[in-house]
């Protein structure tokens, strides 16, 4: 009997216990999750390097030249590699006309209208090469370049790239269609008349084995008219492919890049296209090099790493698009966002852009 009191008192016990605890947790206040405006995340600090800036990156006050500090590290991004913040992005409102940048540094993505299609079949190679763009100089090697390569072996058919008429084709043994004759070997000069445009457009094509058309000849966009060689002034077998707008002269080419459709990537989604002025504070362009990392993942490294010039300036002029009076351009770029960096004057400078699939990106940058 006294065993059965002692067991009923525990029970009591418990139960008691469990009661005020119910209790408890039923009389506090519910548990309330109120939205919290997003906090800056601050920059992660520099981590110093005896050989290398505070910055991670490359010494601010190095006298050497541009790609010799980039060579130094070039796996690392110019600031360390920090995670991208979303605040340094700066997306304007996507617009068919022309830019409507309002300052300095900002950039905008158009729906620009590029009016040629590729001069080869996408079952040949149709990227231009990267190591010799339009106005480059493969950093002070060469003269600076009038137009674009696109490498293929010889005998790869040419097609015309729009609508035209033939205005020269052969050679330019005895005719001066470049700083010099014989530049281009053989060649095939197109007239074009784009739609909106009151001037007329040519496109060039040289260094061709042979010669599929004669002058006076209308031809339609992707018809035959040569094939690839490696005539005239060439190393190794390629196209050599202009525009000249207005005027079929040396003085009046444009960037390719600017008129030729984007290609698609290895998904089928189209390239972009960034292109920007880089200028000093009196509005003049400066001769730098640039060096351009790709993001498809902000949270990630760099996938890719671009290293070009700006258009160099001599006595043979490089021509600009008349709106953008761009100096620097790249062209078949995978969507996703880019970080531009440079250094002028011992002061580096970055800016952040985004990329779309078959648009065009225009970012404007002050440097000293």
């Amino acid at each position: 009997m006294k065993s059965l009191s002692v067991t009923l008192l525990i029970l009591a016990l418990i139960l008691s216990a469990c009661t005020t605890k119910t209790s408890q947790e039923s009389n506090s206040p519910p548990q309330r999750f109120v939205s919290q405006p997003a906090q800056p995340v601050p920059e992660p600090p520099p981590t110093p390097h005896p050989a290398r800036s505070s910055w991670g990156g490359f010494p601010l006050s190095s006298a050497g030249s541009l790609m010799g500090s980039f060579s130094l590290h070039p796996a690392r991004s110019l600031w360390g590699g920090f995670p991208l913040k979303p605040a340094l992005i700066d997306k304007a409102t996507t617009s068919s006309a022309a830019p409507s940048c309002e300052s300095i540094g900002d950039f905008c993505i158009i729906q620009h209208h590029f009016p040629f299609q590729q001069p080869f079949s996408s079952i040949f190679n149709t990227s231009i090469e990267s190591s010799y763009l339009y106005g480059n100089t493969q950093f002070g090697h060469l003269a600076p370049h009038h137009g674009v390569e696109i490498l293929n072996p010889t005998g790869t058919p040419i097609l015309a790239v729009g609508d035209g008429v033939v205005a020269a084709a052969g050679n330019d043994a005895h005719n001066k269609y470049g700083p010099w004759e014989n530049f281009y070997g053989n060649l095939v000069i197109l007239e074009h008349h784009v739609p909106g445009m009151e001037e007329p457009v040519y496109t060039l094509y040289g260094h061709l084995s042979t010669v599929k058309v004669q002058v006076g000849q209308t031809v339609k966009g992707g018809d035959l008219i040569g094939e690839v060689g490696a005539t005239g002034r060439a190393i190794g077998s390629h196209l050599h492919f202009e525009v000249r707008v207005g005027s079929n002269t040396y003085a009046d080419t444009r960037n390719p890049g600017l008129w030729l459709s984007p290609r698609n990537g290895e998904n089928g989604q189209q390239y972009g296209t960034l292109v920007g002025k880089i200028s000093s504070p009196q509005g003049n362009p400066i001769y730098l090099t640039l060096k351009v990392e790709y993001y498809p993942d902000t949270k990630k490294s760099p996938k890719e790493t671009y290293y070009i010039e700006t258009y160099a300036s001599d006595t043979n002029p490089i021509g600009n698009n008349d709106i953008y009076q761009e100096n620097f351009a790249l062209i078949d770029l995978p969507p996703g966002y880019y970080r531009i960096a440079l250094s002028a004057s011992g002061k580096w400078t970055e800016r952040w852009v985004e990329v779309e699939s078959g648009k065009l990106s225009f970012v404007t940058i002050e440097s000293s």
